[in-house]
């Protein structure tokens, strides 16, 4: 009643309608993902502000919405249906950052005060002009063009950028939405390593509570750009017996900013690490791998695992195997193939510069608390259970064959067979050739 009254106040005082602004709509579900109930709760609470605004349109002159995501439930698609969604427009896609073709003009007074520094620092090559900075800054923080001719840059980074004259990530580290950090939690592989196959138009424009793709929600929060539209084949066919073909998208990351930073600081932030810890992770796993040496790679696995704050383990292989694979990804290890399921039971290799091969088992032993007084007998039976756990990780990478399913080239095949024990106790081992002669070494 309150809002209609001010729509109508406004509009008899001035004597014309009112404009309204409205940023971050969704927030009240978005923020509350992980809560359904109260979510919805939110969204019917959003859906009768807009049924409100759909009544009193009249003294409305103009309104323009925005947000990350699109809830289906909002009454933007049902009680606001006078809503244009421009979200995928290409002669809109300039308005939502700074265009690339005006970017001289709004930082004429720090453009060669920049690119003098940049040099200075060695940032640039010495012979650098306007032209090539411009374009080493739209390959730092550009791509959101939204398929439309006017490229467009992420004015957070940029107005970053040229206040301290340093290529480096910032809006990586600068806010993260909630619901993504949640969900990672859950899915920790899924959002490290995202299927990039084309998604269909009706997922990326309408987000629905209980059902959360994994490519739109990246691509919502910055994290995707659109590579392309294509047209992709919907599993039904038409009377004639052909397939029917829907509007689609595949994807790509933006830029060197999001490329570079954002599984790392995505998954820190979903599993509580302190920032900069999987960057310092990604070395001693690299220089354990390529070693081999099992004592540095169980200790540092040991301690990411006593380091992860903000999920609850679940006591099975597959979680722990799912929680490896997302930070061996976000360490800059290369995934080839994509496992099924929330959870991965799936055997996918890892590369090391895209030639030494990375196989790896896990077998979990549960823990009983209680169980453990801390006596000599309770280290013995610890110690035991490891060993035996190792030894089960082996034969399965055996049984399974591992190494000889995958058919990429590769110059040295490592495997490895990982037993945690409880929460954080692991051990590692290291499978050459002469312990595992069924397992060929490409």
């Amino acid at each position: 009643m309150m809002l209609g009254q001010l729509l109508r106040g406004v509009n008899e005082k001035f004597g014309v309608g009112a404009v309204v602004l409205i940023d971050e709509y969704d927030a009240p579900a978005a923020m509350h993902i992980s809560n359904q109930e109260l979510a919805w709760d939110n969204c019917g609470v959003l859906h009768d502000f807009y049924m409100t605004l759909k009544k009193h349109i009249r003294h409305i002159r103009f309104a323009f919405v925005t947000g990350v995501t699109r809830f289906a439930a909002t009454a933007l698609d049902i009680g606001g249906n006078n809503f244009l969604d421009i979200s995928l427009r290409s002669d809109y896609a300039g308005i939502c950052g700074f265009p690339v073709s005006e970017l001289e003009s709004l930082f004429a007074d720090r453009f060669d005060e920049t690119l003098d520094r940049l040099k200075s620092e060695g940032q640039i090559e010495q012979g650098a002009d306007g032209g090539a900075l411009k374009a080493k800054i739209l390959e730092w923080y550009g791509g959101y063009d939204w398929l439309g001719p006017e490229k467009v840059l992420n004015p957070y980074s940029v107005l970053n950028f040229f206040n301290e004259s340093k290529f480096r990530a910032y809006w990586p580290y600068s806010r993260q939405p909630s619901y993504l950090t949640e969900l990672v939690g859950e899915r920790p592989f899924k959002y490290v390593q995202p299927s990039l196959d084309s998604c269909s138009g009706y997922s990326i424009r309408t987000f629905s509570l209980g059902r959360h793709s994994v490519v739109p929600l990246l691509y919502h929060s910055g994290y995707l750009a659109i590579d392309k539209e294509v047209l992709k084949d919907s599993g039904e066919k038409d009377d004639e017996g052909e397939p029917i073909l829907v509007e689609a998208f595949t994807f790509r990351n933006p830029n060197v900013e999001v490329g570079a930073h954002y599984k790392r600081s995505l998954l820190e932030r979903a599993f509580g690490l302190k920032d900069g810890y999987i960057a310092r992770f990604a070395v001693d796993l690299r220089s354990s791998l390529l070693q081999k040496d099992s004592g540095k790679m169980a200790e540092s696995l040991g301690d990411l695992l006593s380091g992860i704050v903000n999920i609850r383990f679940r006591q099975d292989e597959s979680h722990y195997r799912s929680v490896f694979q997302a930070v061996f990804v976000a360490a800059g290890l290369e995934a080839r193939g994509e496992p099924c399921g929330f959870w991965s039971d799936a055997d996918i290799p890892f590369y090391i510069d895209g030639k030494v091969r990375v196989v790896f088992e896990v077998k979990h032993v549960d823990v009983n608390a209680e169980g453990d007084k801390g006596g000599d007998d309770d280290e013995g039976r610890a110690a035991r259970e490891l060993v035996s756990a190792l030894e089960h990780a082996e034969n399965a990478i055996r049984d399974k064959n591992s190494v000889g399913s995958f058919s990429f080239s590769a110059s040295e095949t490592i495997c490895l067979a990982l037993a945690v024990r409880g929460r954080d106790e692991v051990a590692a081992r290291f499978m050459t050739p002469d312990r595992a002669d069924d397992l060929p070494s490409s």
